[in-house]
């Protein structure tokens, strides 16, 4: 496993959340009730992905621990928290090996050519930025590095779900912001990004073993109203190689 590299804090609005963040990181344990069924929902949409997966927003490595096959998968990791990274390499050492990478950066600033990687993983990150003009940084970064035909699966709080936007007024949002969004404005971020969405999964997980009424059609004005909502979005490929491929 590589050392993780640094790159600069973006400015000074975030470095009060990384401090935050590098300070909580001893008591994340990994996701637990309701965080470990929607985990569990989404880890199929990536785990059929092939070749090299960018985990943004990767925290203690949880997601990539245990739904993520070093046989299939090369992960490279991005966090902007040192002690995360820390827990992280740990965590990955006896399973991943030198099949994982750790990355100190923003998810605003990746540190990686353009048309790198055949999927993308933003899962529980989104949040945490402190506006809209950083969640619209980090989806066109990770558009910029995902190659044609490669997924993204981004995942984030719901505002139109009356309970996250109560508890999101409890947060100090300088030093733990707890953000929530439209789901059709995410949409648009990442169409902008040349991305066309192909699922759209309400995330509740009250009931593992009720599989999948969020998921469907007929239940889109429910899943409109819940508390999180994952988007699964495909890149497209240059018009050239559509003209090749007929």
């Amino acid at each position: 496993m590589s050392e993780h590299r640094k790159t600069n804090i973006r400015d000074a609005r975030h470095r009060p959340i990384v401090e935050t963040f590098d300070r909580l990181a001893s008591q994340y344990g990994g996701p637990v009730g309701l965080e470990e069924v929607n985990r569990i929902r989404l880890a199929p949409l990536v785990r059929e992905q092939h070749g090299l997966i960018l985990d943004v927003g990767c925290g203690a490595g949880t997601f990539i621990e245990k739904y993520l096959d070093p046989r299939r998968h090369t992960v490279h990791s991005v966090d902007f928290s040192t002690e995360m990274l820390a827990i992280t390499r740990k965590r990955m050492r006896r399973r991943f090996g030198a099949s994982v990478f750790l990355i100190q950066a923003m998810a605003q600033d990746l540190p990686f050519p353009g048309a790198t990687f055949d999927a993308c993983v933003c899962v529980n990150t989104l949040h945490n930025m402190p506006c809209w003009d950083d969640v619209a940084a980090a989806v066109s970064e990770m558009a910029r590095v995902l190659r044609p035909g490669g997924v993204m699966l981004i995942e984030f709080r719901n505002s139109r779900n009356p309970g996250r936007r109560k508890i999101s007024s409890l947060y100090d949002h300088d030093h733990l912001p707890q953000k929530s969004f439209k789901a059709e404005d995410m949409t648009r971020l990442l169409l902008n990004g040349g991305l066309e969405v192909e699922q759209r999964i309400a995330l509740y997980g009250e009931n593992p073993n009720r599989p999948g009424f969020a998921d469907t059609a007929m239940s889109s004005l429910v899943g409109a109203r819940a508390p999180r909502i994952a988007l699964l979005a495909r890149k497209a490929a240059p018009f050239s190689d559509l003209l090749k491929s007929e």
